[in-house]
């Protein structure tokens, strides 16, 4: 997808250094004030109130570079691989920071993008068959998805996969993306400031040197959260 020089001028790097950011904010409030000071003061119920709506705007940025990342990559099956991997290891992270014990009622956001990764697959793979009424296997493979995400009760569960699909069919149209993605997220007040962002995007990938390192930090940061 082309940008126009001189006015687009985010890359995906800044992007995913702005998510990351305001994820750990997001999360500093969830597993560290919301449990341990969130009634000592009225101060701090204020504050965590800042910190989850900063954090708002991180998952809508995830999303848009899952979708990035998929038409990107030179592995879209080692990709969903890569993603399912950490899945399974942030799930433990997960639960002790944010429930101090495991409750396996709850699964971690790694596995809302897994189910958003392998709906946008399937659906690629739709494109190529001579099947007739692709357009009703669309809509049941998308409705199966968000119905999967809705019954592990991952984080950001149907919402978070009707995002990614909303993301993916619109993604050569960037103001039509950002405007639908607005919209789909206008229940969390702040989430729709994250396509302001999105739509300054450049197209341009660099640094695959930390790739890992974003996968990584997520279940780190959470296990120091919970430490």
């Amino acid at each position: 997808m082309n940008s126009t020089p001189g006015k687009k001028n985010i890359t995906s790097d800044c992007l995913k250094w702005i998510a990351v950011i305001t994820m750990v904010i997001d999360h500093i409030g969830a597993a560290i004030l919301e449990k341990t000071y969130f009634f000592l003061s009225a101060d701090i119920q204020k504050a965590d109130f800042l910190f989850r709506k900063i954090g708002r705007l991180s998952f809508p940025i995830f999303c848009f570079l899952l979708v990035e990342g998929f038409y990107h990559t030179r592995s879209r099956k080692k990709y969903l691989v890569n993603i399912l991997l950490f899945a399974v290891i942030s799930e433990i992270p997960f639960e002790a920071a944010f429930f101090d014990r495991l409750v396996w009622g709850f699964r971690n956001v790694y596995w809302t993008l897994a189910i958003g990764l392998l709906m946008m697959i399937l659906l690629e793979n739709l494109k190529e068959t001579e099947w007739v009424h692709k357009e009703l296997y669309s809509f049941l493979l998308v409705g199966g998805a968000a119905l999967l995400s809705g019954l592990l009760q991952t984080d950001y569960p149907a919402v978070g996969v009707l995002l990614v699909y909303i993301l993916y069919k619109t993604r050569t149209e960037r103001k039509k993306q950002c405007i639908l993605g607005a919209i789909a997220m206008s229940y969390e007040i702040t989430a729709p400031l994250s396509f302001l962002l999105i739509y300054f995007y450049n197209g341009q990938r660099k640094q695959k040197r930390f790739k890992y390192f974003f996968y990584l930090f997520y279940p780190l940061h959470l296990f120091v959260l919970y430490k």
